[in-house]
């Protein structure tokens, strides 16, 4: 993801585009390397968590749950919604 910018830009919805692309940048900006852990647990139709650890430039390391929420947009899934749990 960090190395592929443009790429993980557009699989975002509405919402989290709002943001901004020059904050996303810059929040990615600091991350070396990011993996899911384990399959993306299910808990509506539009809901999903996810467990991630993040390595940043300086080599630390971090695990996150999160909660995304999920839209189809042109007939694609997009990541609408974000937030730590």
């Amino acid at each position: 993801m960090p190395d592929e910018l443009d790429k993980s830009w557009s699989l975002l919805g509405p919402k989290l585009r709002q943001v901004g692309k020059d904050e996303y940048e810059e929040f990615w900006g600091e991350v070396k390397d990011v993996k899911v852990l384990g399959k993306p647990r299910a808990i509506k139709s539009n809901k999903v968590v996810v467990n991630l650890r993040y390595k940043t430039e300086d080599g630390d390391k971090s695990l996150e749950r999160h909660l995304m929420g999920i839209v189809v947009e042109n007939g694609k899934p997009r990541i609408n919604t974000e937030k730590s749990l």
